[in-house]
């Protein structure tokens, strides 16, 4: 049944990114087309180009979304936690949220099987992305908040952070991934040591963790919206129609 709140554009749309996003992680998005999207979505393939000029339009706005639902889904985690703005519980709900989030795991471990030749147009959105995330921003901005040892390499931290989610999340390279322990398992390891090694004596005011997260979160999300859309690539008729 249709929400009454929601438009019949609105609910297509979404139809149209749930099928995107079931095809693109069962099948890879190179041997998705349109029509299969159609087909998976219940609708005609003139109704989804109703509401995306592309396939490629399909891929950007579903990234957009679930990284929404990311971000989203970690902030609930941080509120309901009362030490949730430690950088130790930041960084564990951030993994956590990016676990439990497929098509967001395989973007930022650039999973080639998902994403096949598009992964290079959209490079440049995953590297602003991870830059953002972890920035050197970041860290000046919780080190002036406490929650960060202040004598601390601002850009050798932020290089750190990277460094680790990244490994974290491209590891299945060189271990398979059934002889891996679950990632929200090993984020809160590694969540632990972070908090050891990086934050002062006590943690800092977590609180005020909470608020400057969700401060700097929001902004860099808006940031996003703001930005134009990656070139499309040519692709062929096979993989487009």
């Amino acid at each position: 049944m249709v929400n009454p709140q929601v438009s019949m554009s609105d609910e297509r749309r979404e139809r149209v990114l749930d099928a995107a996003q079931r095809l693109f992680l069962k099948y890879g998005y190179d041997k998705t087309t349109v029509s299969d999207i159609a087909h998976e979505a219940g609708i005609s393939k003139g109704a989804v180009y109703l509401a995306f000029d592309s396939k490629e339009a399909v891929m950007d706005a579903l990234l957009m979304r679930e990284g929404e639902r990311v971000q989203e889904d970690m902030l609930a985690r941080m509120r309901a936690d009362p030490n949730g703005g430690a950088l130790f519980a930041l960084y564990r709900y951030g993994l956590e949220a990016l676990s439990d989030n497929a098509l967001m795991r395989a973007f930022y471990g650039r999973r080639r099987e998902v994403f096949g030749d598009t992964l290079r147009r959209l490079e440049p959105r995953i590297a602003d992305a991870e830059s953002r995330s972890m920035s050197v921003e970041f860290v000046r901005h919780y080190q002036q908040a406490g929650l960060i040892r202040p004598e601390l390499d601002p850009h050798a931290v932020a290089f750190l952070l990277m460094f680790m989610r990244y490994g974290l999340l491209t590891i299945d390279e060189v271990v398979p991934r059934d002889q891996s322990p679950p990632l929200a398992v090993i984020g809160a390891l590694i969540a632990e040591v972070l908090q050891l090694g990086l934050a002062p004596l006590g943690g800092g005011d977590a609180e005020a963790g909470k608020r400057l997260f969700e401060a700097l979160s929001r902004a860099a999300l808006d940031r996003l919206k703001r930005q134009p859309a990656p070139p499309n690539t040519p692709s062929e008729e096979g993989g487009t129609s």
